[in-house]
């Protein structure tokens, strides 16, 4: 009925009646009980579920068949629950035991999700994390030890195949697609061997359903690997294109979906059955259930921008663990941190489209759209996010948002992009060291941070760097030029999570302190960069020379000591901290906070006004 459960008051009472079974569901009416007999039912429960309590083995094993997504399993522990659970006699066992199977039942959260939201806009942010980590493995059918192994691609494919033997082609292409990685050959033979009048209303129906920029790439591949040079396929390709680059509709997507990336991510990390689970199955999960969520949203016409301000509101106030928080896939090229915009309609479109025909290349235009996006002349902004070398980050699960940069685009571009190749980059790196070695005191440190930024450097530059930094005298540098100084020590501090060394740290940390120093003693304002700024520029440093991977607890202890220390070098650096460190504290795990609080009162002792 159309009565809302909050108009029920707590000391009513009511009478349950069996009513006719509608479409063969069984229907329950609830009646308010009163003085006068039953009138018009109060509620009325319509639900698949109430046919368990059927006395008839043969109806509740039909119940059981027909609704397999209560399960959302494998089929030999599917048909076994089916056996087991309809032959139960105890009708409480029966309902208990088909309960818990939907709890864990990923497609049961995610069919209950998007229907209370077309219910109602109103949401907690906590409906969007289901309630199951197994469940969400079972549901893509990644077997646990599987999980934790780490062979992601080999067991994508089985993946693909179980889905495709047992769930049906359009639940296929609605999971199968949700990871940044080429769908397998085993779901395009699937569908070409479809008659050629069911091929195209599949793929023409699923376009109602792919509503993310991810999903989009994929049904534009797919269409065309399936249909070849059929019009009626290219119009599919061309339409997902088209939305890809249409960046009044696009850009708002790619936000949602960059701000879905890290509020999943910030939400999984809590679950204590996901530190069991390998780096790549981990990313793999994060995305799927990100586009999930993005397709669910879309689906509903829910505004874009408004579900962006609330995720990013929520994890900007919530994330406080995760600035200790720096596990492997950090530097992982699906790490919700790397994801770009650009590089997605770059790289990622030419990776997945550009090993199509020159033909078909052209039809998409997607060589103008690849120059549009990032090459203009009068935005070379845009080409920044391509300097930032790829092959410096690992790729665990074979995304196509991986590899050479320039192997992607070639197909697409020729030898245009030549100079984004990782070779090259190598090159420039190299060069840039060259200078360094002979003179300190450059800009060259930029390229460095630009190219390389907070990745690994490269294997065989790796010791050249970090030789220029042990001999680096950063006082000296700082009192010539403190831009550069700053510069030069973002560089080693970004390198030191990675080379994790005591030593090297401690040489970086007394740098830091003296630093500080001749900051708080230099106040001239009209130095290239402003004492706030060189004060934010140390805190910032200091916080990466804290960090330890896969261990917050160490590095939040790291960056209390280090906070102490900075305090007595610079007794007014509280007036540049401000009121994020204070709610940072307050956002702190317990087993995070290791002499934050100290730190925060001997502050708030020595400043005039409140933080």
């Amino acid at each position: 009925s159309g009565v809302s459960i909050k108009e029920i008051k707590g000391d009513e009472e009511f009478d349950l009646r069996r009513a006719a079974d509608d479409e063969g569901v069984p229907v329950i009416e609830v009646f308010r009980r009163s003085k006068s007999r039953f009138k018009e039912p109060f509620w009325r429960i319509k639900d698949q579920f109430l046919r368990m309590g059927s006395p008839d083995y043969e109806e509740r094993k039909r119940a059981l068949e027909e609704n397999r997504y209560w399960f959302d399993c494998d089929l030999q522990t599917f048909e076994s629950q089916v056996l087991s659970i309809a032959n139960l006699e105890d009708t409480n066992q029966r309902m208990d035991q088909v309960q818990q199977w939907q709890l864990r039942s990923a497609e049961v959260y995610y069919r209950g999700l998007k229907a209370k939201l077309a219910r109602s806009k109103e949401f907690h942010l906590a409906d969007l994390i289901p309630k199951s980590p197994e469940g969400l493995l079972s549901h893509f059918r990644l077997l646990r030890e599987v999980s934790t192994r780490g062979d992601l691609a080999e067991a994508w494919d089985q993946a693909s195949r179980d889905l495709i033997a047992t769930e049906g082609l359009p639940t296929v292409l609605d999971r199968i697609t949700l990871l940044p990685i080429k769908a397998p050959e085993c779901l395009i033979n699937a569908i070409t061997d479809l008659p050629n009048n069911e091929r195209h209303p599949l793929i023409e129906a699923w376009t109602k359903r792919c509503l993310s920029p991810l999903g989009k790439l994929q049904l534009a591949d797919l269409a065309i690997r399936v249909g070849g040079n059929a019009e009626e396929f290219l119009a599919l390709a061309r339409g997902a294109v088209s939305a890809l680059y249409d960046d009044e509709e696009a850009i708002p997507q790619f936000n949602v979906l960059q701000a879905l990336l890290k509020f999943v991510h910030e939400q999984f990390i809590r679950w204590r059955e996901v530190a069991g689970w390998s780096d790549a199955t981990r990313l793999a999960l994060i995305w799927a259930h990100s586009t999930r969520l993005q397709h669910i949203f879309n689906s509903l016409n829910a505004d874009p921008q408004k579900l962006t301000r609330i995720l990013e509101l929520f994890t900007g106030s919530q994330s406080a663990a995760e600035v200790f928080y720096r596990d492997r896939t950090f530097v992982d090229v699906l790490h919700h941190g790397r994801f770009d915009r650009v590089v997605f309609l770059t790289h990622g479109v030419s990776a997945v489209l550009g090993s199509h025909s020159p033909e078909i290349i052209g039809e998409l235009d997607l060589k103008r759209r690849i120059d549009e996006t990032a090459f203009r002349e009068d935005a070379r902004a845009d080409l920044i996010p391509l300097l930032r070398d790829p092959q410096l980050m690992t790729n665990v699960t074979g995304s196509f948002l991986g590899g050479d940069r320039v192997k992607a685009l070639s197909t697409i571009m020729g030898d245009e992009t030549d100079g984004l190749s990782s070779a090259n980059l190598q090159t420039l790196i190299s060069s840039k060291l060259e200078s360094l070695e002979v003179d300190q005191n450059t800009l060259e440190w930029g390229t460095i941070d630009l190219v390389v930024g907070d990745r690994p450097m490269y294997p065989d530059l790796s010791d050249r760097l970090r030789k220029i930094i042990d001999g680096l005298d950063f006082v000296k540098l700082y009192q010539k030029d403190s831009v550069t100084a700053l510069q030069a020590l973002r560089v080693a501090t970004d390198q030191a999570i990675h080379w994790d060394d005591d030593g090297f740290r401690a040489r970086l940390e007394d740098s830091l302190l003296q630093l500080l120093r001749l900051s708080s003693k230099d106040l001239d304002s009209v130095k290239k960069i402003s004492l706030d700024r060189r004060v934010g520029a140390l805190i910032d440093a200091a916080l990466r020379l804290s960090i330890k991977t896969d261990s917050p607890q160490v590095s939040s202890e790291r960056f209390s000591q280090l906070l102490h220390k900075m305090l007595k070098a610079f007794p007014n650096i509280g007036d540049y901290l401000g009121p994020g460190f204070v709610n940072l504290i307050f956002q702190l795990p317990a087993a995070q906070l290791h002499g934050m609080w100290p730190f925060l009162l001997t502050i708030r002792a020595t400043l005039d006004k409140a933080l």
